[in-house]
């Protein structure tokens, strides 16, 4: 004797030792009323009936890495060669489900007495349910109307768990930036940063000018970012005519810069060392990780570990509720003086989807979104001289990066499925700014420009990869090219970028040629943004002395005190 799940009646299409498939329906239920949600139902079993449901029914591996099980006991199959009507899906977590085949109008009129259902339900022997049938059988469509929702009861996780952590005084440190702190540079390295001469660093020191340096083994002077920015001001004051070599920041009429970094190849990693290479340079810097993986913000040590964060992004600053904040209260500090971040997470993926029900809606247009990223960055305008924004592949939130940025900055590799794909974000672009004009505000950027990345300057095909970039693209590609670099990865894996590292962490040779190419590029960059502001551009230069300066720039540091 066996007993249905289900209030169905029906012939018996099926019967295997243990299991019975019974089906009933009509052809309204087909054509009619059934939707396709209808026409099939997921029971959980436990793993007992299962494993003796499996052993009623052949098995068949799926791509999607599920069991397709099919009875032994179909007459029909055996009459006519034609696939089962009924089959089910069995899953990794154990679901067995019921599908019918699809059947054309035709076909169900010609076999309508073969099979007289598409709702098949399931009939299990009593002695196999080791559960109450309600709880373990039980279809969600046919669950109590009180019960809580999934949904509901995650909500209801989520909000308790973040009381206890607020509770506990945590959730006021978080993000938990990782607790490292920035090495001190020896005195050849900030003759080089500064571009003065390691021995009038020296003598400033011996006068008692400027900062105190740290007196290290042997002697040896080194000096943290903090003093390097002061010797600036100390430089600046002291040689007004180079003022602007040593202290670069804005001037009265000078607009604040923001370079939009297109998501693509290493650009997380390009955002990152120009964010710290302008640092080093004396600008104030703001970059902002428009990434919902936060992949920039991992860089800057913020989410390698701790507790989860709440509107503590780019989304308290955008969101359309009465939970928004200022910018203000989201920037975080970094090791390096005068950077901070704006971490991106998890809930950046949400403002996404709500720009996607308004757009959808009658009253929202889809610029509004871009709209809010120009206005929060409004708020901190006269704060720094350079904002970074790392694009992830939020689609309104580049839209908003593409508008309020002053500048963008495209990376490619050179090889032809980066290219491709490369060429695709251009379209999206122009796109995006059609959309912004065409809701009446318009787009100036001060400029766009091309960064080869990963560059391997000894493979032929990347080589002849670049000149066919450089035909269409003229002087937009830049000149510099950041190579392919051992020494960029051994840094990464250590949660550091280069800057924060020694040559000897990853070894003197590679780390030389991995800086040589980053401050090429950055200087560039950076003489784009003079130029914009009306200066004579000088990074160039001033990184061509650098390199030429080459072995004893690097032997001056091991001797200089």
């Amino acid at each position: 004797m066996t007993k249905a799940l289900a209030p169905y009646s029906g012939r018996l299409v099926s019967i295997a030792p243990t299991v019975v498939v019974l089906v009933k329906a009509t052809m309204a239920d087909v054509y009619g009323r059934c939707s396709k949600a209808q026409a099939s139902r997921t029971y959980m079993v436990s793993a007992k009936v299962m494993a003796r449901w499996i052993d009623c029914f052949t098995c068949e591996g799926r791509r999607d890495g599920g069991t397709f099980v099919r009875s032994k006991t179909d007459p029909r199959r055996a009459r006519s060669g034609s696939p089962r009507k009924c089959f089910a899906t069995l899953s990794r977590r154990g679901a067995i489900q019921i599908h019918q085949m699809r059947l054309t109008k035709r076909r169900f009129d010609n076999e309508a007495k073969h099979i007289d259902c598409c709702l098949p339900q399931v009939v299990i022997e009593p002695s196999f349910i080791t559960e109450p049938v309600t709880r373990l059988f039980m279809p969600h469509s046919e669950k109590p109307v009180d019960q809580e929702r999934i949904v509901e009861r995650v909500q209801r996780h989520g909000d308790s768990i973040w009381a206890l952590i607020e509770a506990q005084g945590m959730a006021t440190r978080a993000p938990f930036p990782d607790p490292r702190t920035l090495r001190s540079f020896s005195l050849g390295e900030v003759a080089e940063i500064l571009g003065v001469s390691g021995s009038y660093l020296r003598q400033l020191s011996i006068d008692g000018l400027g900062p105190t340096p740290e007196l290290g083994t042997a002697g040896r002077r080194s000096y943290t970012l903090g003093q390097i920015n002061e010797l600036r001001d100390y430089l600046a004051s002291s040689r007004p005519k180079e003022a602007l070599k040593f202290c670069p920041r804005r001037r009265q009429g000078d607009k604040l810069q923001i370079i939009s970094v297109v998501a693509g190849p290493a650009s997380t990693t390009t955002s990152f060392y120009l964010a710290q290479g302008l640092a080093l340079q004396g600008f104030r810097v703001l970059a902002i990780d428009l990434d919902s993986h936060g992949s920039l913000s991992g860089m800057f040590g913020y989410y390698s570990f701790g507790y989860p964060v709440h509107n503590a992004s780019m989304y308290a600053a955008i969101r359309y509720d009465d939970d928004q904040k200022s910018i203000r209260s989201v920037i975080q500090p970094t090791l390096f003086d005068g950077l901070h971040l704006v971490p991106g997470s998890a809930e950046l993926s949400i403002f996404e989807e709500d720009c996607g029900r308004l757009f959808r809606s009658e009253n929202f247009k889809y610029p509004d979104a871009s709209s809010r990223m120009v206005s929060a960055l409004k708020e901190v305008d006269a704060d720094y001289d350079v904002v970074v924004l790392s694009c992830g592949d939020g689609g309104f939130l580049t839209a908003g990066a593409y508008e309020a940025a002053t500048g963008v900055l495209v990376t490619v590799r050179p090889e032809m499925p980066d290219i491709v794909s490369m060429t695709s974000s251009l379209y999206s672009f122009t796109h995006f700014v059609a959309l912004i004009e065409r809701a009446g505000r318009t787009v100036n950027h001060d400029f766009f420009k091309y960064l080869v990345t990963r560059h391997d300057p000894r493979d032929v095909s990347q080589q002849k990869s670049i000149a066919m970039l450089r035909e269409p693209l003229g002087d937009d590609l830049l000149t510099a090219t950041v190579w392919e670099s051992d020494a960029i990865r051994q840094a990464g894996d250590k949660g550091r970028s280069l800057y924060e590292l020694s040559s000897g962490s990853v070894g003197r040779s590679s780390y030389e040629q991995a800086m040589k190419s980053l401050n090429s590029a950055n200087a560039e960059i950076m003489d784009i943004m003079s130029e914009v502001w009306g200066r004579a551009p000088f990074y160039v230069s001033q990184a061509s002395r650098s390199t030429t300066a080459g072995k004893a720039s690097s032997e001056s540091r091991g001797l200089s005190k």
